[in-house]
């Protein structure tokens, strides 16, 4: 209410309590002339009491409604507050996570260069000579014990008697060649593309999907190493894996299969992909203790790649192997690994004591398999193999399917999971 609206109300009071005065006498006759400017005032008084209670409830409903505006924006200035904290304290908590996360990351890229930086450097300073290759994980700190810890009893004990000695009534055939493969080259050729390709760094690395039957969903994949030369061609195992163990170069070759695995894995971890990799382990690796000794170190500094990584040997290695052989089996599996089973060729086993050992895959190819089934003096029956893996809980992986009629064959056993051109011919891993 501005100033001249006060004085025009004021002033009429005044001339209503003056009009009072006047006017009571005359009209109220008991009303004595002498107290009509009392009357005049306490009209005047009363009005002007009125007045100022008016202006002070307008007043005090002006405060409380300046008020209430300050108290809900007060509110809403908390909330935002509040949420402003939540935010930045959940940012903050995101990007120490990120910042670990990039720290493993960058740990783990830093120590596989190094990894490959090593292998080309000591088959370089080696002369091409019968390196011996080493899987440099970062070292043990001195309080841990210089051996790792010795595995389990029934780990160490299971495969004695899983693979007696039998001579071997089925002949493995050679893969189907691959796309661009050389097929003239002789061992000499074999043995300089192999050298330059581990020195120059040309091991890649194929994948073959492993699908489940009968639905054909891929499940896992199989790596295989292929060695390219300066012409793009390539050689596969077949070509070179004989004058490689004369040469003393297969563990060269598995290590930069295992580095290749690892950084497949690395990819699919960081696409949140949980795929899991059949990785060829050779005899000559696992017998090579310095080799051996620094794969652990490296698997007990990267422990999440073990339940990614599925080591597969050969029958005719398992069966060979000594006592301190199958103490490193034991040790691989007390870190997680599963093992599979490849290349066998009699079914004389243990499969109970196999499953114990952390065998959970047997490999056959498909003409064992139909050849199995179709002969009348088959030494065993493939269904009664597939009841006893079952229970074993071992799963059966039948490879080189590459038509319908033998899948629609197999289907009958039902098999657990299929491998070959069927499903798809193996292709070179990408290295995005």
């Amino acid at each position: 209410m501005s100033l001249l609206l006060h004085i025009a109300i004021i002033a009429t009071y005044c001339a209503a309590a003056l009009a009072v005065a006047i006017m009571a006498p005359a009209r109220v006759p008991v009303i004595a002339p002498e107290l009509a400017p009392l009357l005049g005032g306490f009209v005047l008084l009363m009005a002007g009491f009125i007045h100022f209670v008016a202006v002070q409830g307008a007043r005090h409903r002006v405060v409380r409604h300046h008020l209430t505006t300050v108290r809900e924006a007060y509110d809403r200035l908390a909330g935002d507050v509040e949420l402003v904290y939540t935010q930045s304290s959940q940012l903050r908590d995101a990007m120490a996570a990120t910042s670990k996360r990039d720290a493993k990351r960058v740990s783990d890229m830093v120590a596989e260069v190094r990894l490959l930086q090593s292998l080309i450097e000591k088959f370089s300073h080696a002369g091409g000579t019968k390196p011996t290759a080493k899987l440099a994980a970062p070292k043990p700190p001195a309080d841990r014990p210089a051996e790792p810890p010795p595995a389990t009893a029934e780990n160490v004990t299971v495969l004695a008697d899983v693979l007696p000695m039998r001579p071997p009534e089925l002949v493995r055939s050679p893969r189907p060649e691959m796309p661009q493969v050389v097929t003239d080259v002789d061992e000499r050729q074999a043995l300089s593309i192999l050298r330059e390709g581990l020195r120059l760094d040309r091991v890649d690395v194929y994948l073959q999907p492993v699908v489940s039957l009968p639905q054909r969903k891929t499940r896992y994949y199989e790596c295989f190493t292929r060695v390219r030369d300066d012409q793009g061609t390539v050689i596969v195992p077949e070509q070179y894996i004989e004058v490689a163990r004369r040469e003393g170069l297969v563990t060269t070759i598995d290590n930069m299969l295992l580095f290749r695995c690892v950084q497949l894995i690395r990819r699919t971890q960081k696409r949140n992909f949980n795929t899991l990799f059949f990785c060829n382990i050779s005899h000559d690796s696992l017998a090579d203790a310095e080799f051996f000794d620094d794969f652990l170190d490296f698997i007990a500094e990267n422990d999440d790649l073990a339940p990614m990584l599925i080591l597969e040997f050969r029958q005719q290695d398992v069966q060979a192997a000594d006592n301190a052989l199958l103490r490193k089996l034991g040790r691989l599996a007390d870190l997680g690994f599963r093992f599979s089973l490849d290349g066998v060729t009699h079914f004389n086993m243990n499969y109970g004591a196999l499953a114990k050992a952390q065998f959970r895959f047997l490999r056959l190819e498909v003409g064992q398999v139909l050849d199995q089934l179709r002969r009348s003096d088959a030494d065993i029956d493939v269904r009664d193999l597939k009841r006893r893996l079952d229970r074993d809980g071992i799963d059966l992986i039948v490879e080189k399917i590459e038509t319908e009629d033998e899948l629609r064959e197999l289907l009958d056993v039902k098999v657990d999971f299929g491998q070959g051109y069927l499903f798809g011919e193996p292709r070179l891993s990408r290295d995005d």
